[in-house]
């Protein structure tokens, strides 16, 4: 069977741009939602339809309606689908590729970006004890920051792979459903896999702060009587 639907463009980023409904009022973004197992969900900018990639096992494509702006992440759940992260896509640099788009790994709670929210307070925090030449702290502060971000790059890279290992089943066509395989990206995928669990220790070796890390939550906030440890709760 011959996949046909939406291609992969430059970056390995489904484009999914032109002929769609507006709604002015909301934020001119695209969302790309990291879906677990390599699914991959767009919202292009002031556009109330969700395209979920790839096609369908029967080859068909399956869109979604948006009530509101904020209710992406809502429909995404309700059809037991796990978010990863999401890139946002905000002016043009970022949609041809000469600048990389806004990455955020996705929250299950409250305050769902986390991980962003935990990079802003430790920067302010670093360039406050700057300005107050604090060295010590401007170090700790900055170290903490560029962990968390490099947790949050680390975190996008696997998911890519998943995607790539996705694509490539999507082209051969007509996968077994809950079946075994094994092909060129399984290696990569192990590799990226890897790489984020070593970003995670080689961060809890350098800062006496607990570290919880899962594919939904990456947060380091600081808080009285840490002890030291890293929490893998699952990665997928």
């Amino acid at each position: 069977m011959k996949p046909t639907g939406t291609a992969l463009r430059p970056g390995g980023l489904p484009s999914a741009l032109g002929g769609i409904d507006v709604t002015d009022n909301w934020p001119i973004s695209e969302r790309h939602v990291h879906l677990q197992g390599g699914l991959l969900a767009i919202n292009p900018p002031q556009s109330e339809k969700i395209s979920l990639w790839p096609t369908t096992t029967d080859n068909k494509n399956l869109e979604l309606k948006l009530a509101t702006y904020a209710s992406f992440y809502s429909k995404l759940k309700a059809l037991k689908l796990e978010i990863i992260g999401v890139e946002f896509i905000t002016h043009e640099g970022e949609a041809i590729g000469s600048s990389p788009p806004q990455w955020r790994p996705y929250a299950e709670q409250k305050k769902i970006w986390v991980n962003w929210d935990a990079f802003q307070l430790w920067g302010q925090l670093g360039n406050s004890a700057y300005s107050h030449k604090n060295g010590l702290f401007y170090d700790l502060s900055k170290r903490i920051a560029y962990q968390l971000s490099s947790l949050s790059e680390r975190l996008k890279e696997l998911s890519l792979a998943y995607r790539a290992q996705l694509n490539a089943l999507w082209i051969k066509g007509n996968p077994e459903l809950g079946g075994r395989f094994q092909d060129g990206f399984t290696e990569l995928t192990y590799q990226k896999f890897q790489s984020f669990l070593f970003d995670a220790y080689s961060g809890e070796r350098e800062h006496s702060f607990r570290l919880n890390v899962n594919t939904f939550f990456l947060n380091a906030l600081p808080t009285e009587g840490c002890t030291s440890g890293v929490h893998v709760q699952s990665i997928s």
